[in-house]
Formats: C-alpha cells, sequence, structure tokens
C-alpha cells in the first residue's frame, strides 16, 4: 500500500501515459466500451425477467399443463408417428389425477406446423 502513494511511482504511471497517447485513449475506449455493454446487458435481462414475471403472474404456482404430440417411437405393438387422441387423453388424465381435488381442461385454438405436419 506503501508503494501506491510513493512519488515515484506516480511518476511512472503518467510518464508512460504522455508517451503512449494512443495506447492510453484506445485502452479507455476498450474499457469504456466494456463498462456499457454491462450495464446494456444487466439491464436488458432484468427486463427480460420483469417481463416474464408479468406475464405469469396470472398463473397459479401449483398449476400443471399437459398436451400430447404425435409419438415418435412404437410401443406394445402400436406404431410409431401416431397421434393421440382427444378420448384416450382424456381417460389416462382422469385415471392418473384422481388424488388431485380440482383439474379442468383447456382446448387449445392455435396450431403450429412442424416438419410438414400439423399439431394441435
Amino acid at each position: 500500500m506503501k508503494r501506491l502513494f510513493d512519488k515515484d511511482t506516480w511518476q511512472e504511471i503518467f510518464g508512460s501515459i504522455q508517451k503512449n497517447k494512443i495506447r492510453t485513449i484506445i485502452t479507455m475506449i476498450g474499457v469504456l466500451w466494456g463498462i456499457f455493454i454491462y450495464i446494456a446487458l444487466s439491464g436488458s435481462s432484468k427486463g427480460l425477467d420483469n417481463g416474464f414475471e408479468r406475464q405469469f403472474q396470472s398463473i397459479a404456482s401449483n398449476s400443471i399443463f399437459v398436451w400430447a404430440q404425435s409419438t415418435s417411437l412404437p410401443y406394445a405393438g402400436y406404431k410409431s408417428e401416431r397421434n393421440i387422441t382427444k378420448n384416450s387423453r382424456r381417460r389416462s388424465f382422469k385415471k392418473a389425477s384422481q388424488k388431485y381435488k380440482v383439474y379442468s381442461s383447456k382446448n387449445c385454438s392455435w396450431c403450429f406446423w412442424f416438419s410438414r405436419r400439423k399439431y394441435c
């Protein structure tokens, strides 16, 4: 710590800055750019976090959402790529959820396309 307040140390620092002005300016720009990027990324990540919190605040914390798509592997004699029907989903869901007090179903009114096949 004594060396930090030594007169020779500060003379050496300022002498180096005066000799290498371009290197000093480039270093200052790099440090300021790094600080700016850090602040910008930190602010945007906090904004994303707040946005997700606001979007999901209306969903109950003890909720679970389940949906079915087509199977990718054959199982128990059934072919692969078969669609799960709503009736079989409803029966299996009721059977699996007997220990829960309340459950409800929600119809999905939107679909998306994936590899030229329609999933709903």
